[in-house]
């Protein structure tokens, strides 16, 4: 995000991983578990994000799209 402008638009592709993030962890199978958890970690720090606005399209596996909405600033999940 420090790279972007406000005003910017940053989209992430892959955020649904397929409808696995939907997906109780007890039907996940084994060998998606690591990549699930990792779009959840990713998803989550993206929704807590101040800096942005974000619109989560369902499309395939998933796209989100944020936009930029305030200048660089810290806070504890980011490095400035």
């Amino acid at each position: 995000m420090k790279l972007s402008k406000v005003g910017g638009v940053v989209v992430y592709d892959n955020t649904l991983r397929g409808g696995l993030v939907a997906m109780p962890e007890e039907q996940t199978p084994e060998n998606f578990k690591s990549g699930r958890q990792a779009n959840l970690e990713f998803n989550k720090l993206l929704a807590g994000d101040p800096r942005v606005q974000l619109s989560h399209v369902p499309l395939g596996d998933g796209v989100t799209i944020c936009r930029r909405i305030y200048l660089n600033f810290c806070f504890k999940h980011v490095t400035c």
